[in-house]
């Protein structure tokens, strides 16, 4: 008999990258960011955040290097942040990686860079946020340690990357991220920022050119947990936060892991402090887009496409339109547009690209796209 009956955890990771889903594309996991652990004894460690690339395999060339034929032209970029509610999620986890989006890669010729960032509540909101803003730094890093520089090491047959012709989606969680990445990057070619700089001098990425967000968490006030079929004792997040090992750093969780601690922080009371900020942390104005949109800034943000279901139990849709709205009165009529469709939250993963409404709503990313 064998020491221990405890069956081994699935391999979650291998298993996404496995994923019929992404029959379509060759998958890649760079590192953009090492996340600093407390020292052990002489030794101090690193937590690496992960960005997987994903190309499409329709847009690697077979041709012969020293062909006569013309180069193909580069891919297009778009940076796909994951939801979860910053306390669970992965960026590969398959049922929320729309089929839409990878099938709008596909169609325009486009890579995906899609990363990881620190979760709640062994980080916080703020740790996530500059995880984010940290990510786009390692996109527009035209040197070696950059995206370009990687895509060109591990896909061989792939084309260059033009980083002038980037947009971003996200959903719920991720959908935040997607919107305060356009508030903070701006407008493709005229990108600035009220943080610290982004764009790498010399690099080719400035700016966005349009963001997507499907039923973004723009509101924590507003936002409400999945349904519960009781509350849990307090004891479960006691736990949690008791056993985890000092400066434990969680970057990937794959549902329903830790489902029970995201309604244990809601039920009591705690999401709140972790989303602002633990002691020692400044709480980050771009976790607040409502408010954070109407700061002085440089340049107006792109285009901004943010779809929502009429029945969202979790993050109202009135959120997503009061966020449209004022889009609109800031920057114009054609700042932003909403799409209202039936379903709830997370309604839309297995659409397809060709499903009418789709199709429509995104006429307008894929002119500022390919303009």
């Amino acid at each position: 008999m064998s020491e221990s009956s405890t069956p081994a955890k699935p391999d979650y990771r291998r298993l996404s990258l496995e994923s019929p889903r992404y029959a379509g594309f060759v998958i890649k996991v760079a590192t953009y960011k090492r996340v600093p652990l407390p020292a052990t004894g002489t030794d101090a460690g690193f937590h690496d955040l992960a960005a997987y690339i994903l190309l499409p395999r329709s847009c690697l060339t077979t041709e012969d290097p020293a062909s006569a034929q013309p180069p193909p032209s580069p891919l297009k970029l778009i940076a796909k942040f994951h939801g979860g509610g910053l306390v669970s999620g992965a960026a590969l986890f398959p049922p929320w990686f729309p089929v839409w989006l990878m099938q709008y890669a596909t169609e325009h010729r486009a890579a995906i860079v899609a990363p990881n960032y620190r979760l709640m509540p062994e980080s916080s909101g703020p740790d996530a946020m500059q995880d984010v803003m940290d990510f786009w730094k390692w996109v527009a890093d035209d040197g070696p340690g950059g995206l370009t520089a990687f895509v060109a090491r591990e896909f061989p047959a792939a084309p260059a990357i033009d980083l002038a012709r980037t947009i971003s989606a996200g959903e719920s969680a991720g959908g935040l991220f997607s919107v305060a990445s356009g508030l903070e990057l701006g407008s493709y070619p005229t990108a600035s920022s009220t943080h610290a700089p982004v764009s790498a001098t010399g690099s080719a990425f400035a700016g966005l050119r349009a963001v997507i967000a499907t039923y973004p968490g723009l509101d924590i006030d507003a936002a409400t947990p999945p349904p519960a079929a009781a509350p849990l004792p307090p004891a479960v997040l006691a736990a949690h936060l008791r056993d985890r090992p000092d400066g434990l750093v969680v970057s990937e969780a794959f549902p329903p892991a830790r489902l029970p601690i995201t309604l244990s922080l809601v039920q009591q009371g705690l999401y709140g402090a972790y989303y602002r900020g633990r002691d020692g942390d400044s709480e980050d104005p771009r976790l607040w887009p409502l408010t954070h949109m109407r700061a002085p800034r440089a340049t107006v943000p792109p285009y901004q496409l943010l779809v929502h279901g009429l029945d969202d139990p979790n993050v109202p849709s009135d959120v997503s339109r009061r966020y449209v709205d004022a889009a609109r009165e800031l920057w114009g009529p054609d700042a932003a547009d909403l799409v209202l469709q039936p379903g709830g939250h997370n309604f839309d993963p297995e659409m397809p690209l060709d499903t009418p409404w789709i199709r429509a709503a995104l006429a307008k990313v894929t002119k500022a796209w390919e303009s």
